[in-house]
């Protein structure tokens, strides 16, 4: 659905937006970063821009999506998809499809290379910046529940994990991804959630019969260079 935004002109009335506007948004260019190592935490997505000086090839690696998800969720409000037990909205929680832009600006003729870590929960697609230039990339949250880890029970050849109880199923939600090395479950992702049976059933089967096996459940982050 497309929306039209309402601002408020000079005189403090609210109106709808008009060809020939000029929107104030309050952005700023944040000082340069000469560093050829950096994490992106949610904290520097979070100021719109990087401007980098690098004197070399630099590689700047996006943080985990539980850590993204951790920094931003304050800012984005509740999910009540995701509520916790008794209905209490989950503030540690970022709305499904929620996205942002994030600009790089490269002030050197050095170019930039956004990296993403195997099994963090996030991806990166086109993430390269040319030399002495710029490119937007968009944020996604695939899903922006934060990341959990229990003890879960399975089945060789399963898919199905059990011995969650109806407490810590309200914490999970469909989409979260498992990012340690654990049944073979590494990857996959929650398909689906039974609270009365106190399971869950992942896009892939596990590889052992266990009980008590630690699994991390993360959100999803996706990353596009535009």
């Amino acid at each position: 659905m497309l929306t039209r935004p309402q601002v408020f002109d000079p005189q403090g009335m609210s109106r709808n937006l008009f060809s020939g506007d000029l929107i104030a948004t309050m952005e700023s260019v944040p000082a340069t970063n000469a560093n050829t190592a950096v994490t992106l935490t949610g904290a520097l997505l979070a100021l719109g821009m990087y401007l980098s000086s690098g004197g070399a090839a630099v590689t700047l690696t996006l943080d985990t999506a539980a850590n993204i998800v951790a920094s931003l969720a304050p800012q984005f409000g509740f999910n009540q998809n995701a509520a916790l037990p008794g209905g209490t909205p989950n503030y540690a929680a970022i709305p499904n499809g929620t996205s942002f832009r994030f600009r790089i600006i490269i002030s050197t003729a050095f170019a930039v290379t956004v990296a993403a870590t195997a099994n963090t929960g996030v991806t990166i697609n086109r993430g390269s910046v040319a030399a002495s230039s710029s490119r937007d990339f968009l944020v996604t949250f695939n899903n922006g529940t934060p990341a959990q880890t229990y003890a879960v029970n399975s089945t060789n050849a399963s898919a199905t994990l059990s011995g969650l109880s109806q407490a810590q199923l309200a914490t999970l939600s469909v989409g979260m991804v498992v990012t340690n090395a654990a049944l073979g479950l590494q990857g996959a992702t929650i398909q689906s959630i039974n609270f009365n049976a106190g399971t869950v059933t992942m896009s892939g089967n596990a590889n052992a019969t266990a009980i008590g096996t630690a699994l991390t459940f993360s959100p999803v982050i996706t990353v596009d260079g535009l």
